[in-house]
């Protein structure tokens, strides 16, 4: 047999050669080709500008190139309240061919954005940390060089719903709107608060009911105020 025949695998025989310049040029378009194959649009996640497969096709990888998976490493950090903190997890992808690529997968309680008393927070974080160690072992077995949507700097859940912190309330909303035409600017600055952020953040809308508030205290020139009344304050609004 020609060195550039293509060798199947025998258990416990040692049939590997080594390729040429062109078998392994087609062995790489194959491996390309099977991959764009299985991978979906479905098994992509959109983050920022860019694509990153999710756990689904590392699956798909998996067992296209029938790598099997088992966990050698399960640790969990508490705090001195008995509460979880972070998980660390250690996988071994093993080929039939017998090659092994162990690898590690973390996660902490904050990247769920629960507290950690929450009784989802413990199963969510410990199964983040085991599907990022499947990925990355999966993935370096068989060579595959991308990133994880679990792992690519944000999670697969997207961003944060409020990212600039919670939101107005309908009672913060219709105080806001009195100070603007209080302020002679009507609800036009709303509106492009909402169309930049995407909602009206809760902090926004005090900040410019405390402006109101405080010019319409204000005494004009050479006027004396005994007594001003109050506008509703971020204060009273909190208190609700």
């Amino acid at each position: 047999m020609a060195t550039n025949d293509v060798v199947p695998y025998t258990p416990g025989a040692v049939s590997w050669v080594a390729p040429t310049p062109e078998t392994a040029r087609a062995a790489m378009r194959l491996y390309q080709e099977i991959s764009a194959a299985i991978i979906t649009t479905d098994d992509l996640q959109p983050i920022g500008k860019k694509s990153f497969p999710k756990r689904s096709a590392f699956q798909k990888l998996g067992h296209a190139y029938r790598v099997s998976c088992e966990i050698i490493k399960d640790h969990s950090d508490y705090d001195a309240d008995g509460k979880l903190i972070r998980v660390a997890i250690t996988v071994r992808a093993t080929h039939p061919d017998g090659r092994v690529q162990d690898g590690d997968g973390r996660c902490h309680i904050a990247e769920k954005g629960r507290a950690a008393d929450d009784p989802k927070s413990e199963h969510d974080v410990h199964g983040t940390a085991v599907t990022r160690a499947k990925n990355r072992a999966i993935g370096d077995l068989i060579a595959f060089g991308a990133v994880s949507a679990e792992e690519a700097g944000e999670d697969v859940v997207g961003p944060p719903a409020h990212p600039y912190g919670p939101p107005a309330s309908p009672k913060d909303e219709e105080r806001l709107l009195a100070a603007l035409f209080d302020l002679g600017v009507g609800p036009a600055p709303a509106n492009q608060i909402e169309a930049k952020f995407g909602y009206m953040p809760r902090v926004s809308a005090w900040a410019v009911m405390a402006v109101a508030a405080a010019l319409r205290d204000m005494p004009k020139d050479g006027e004396v105020v005994e007594s001003a009344p109050k506008a509703d304050t971020p204060a009273d609004t909190e208190a609700e």
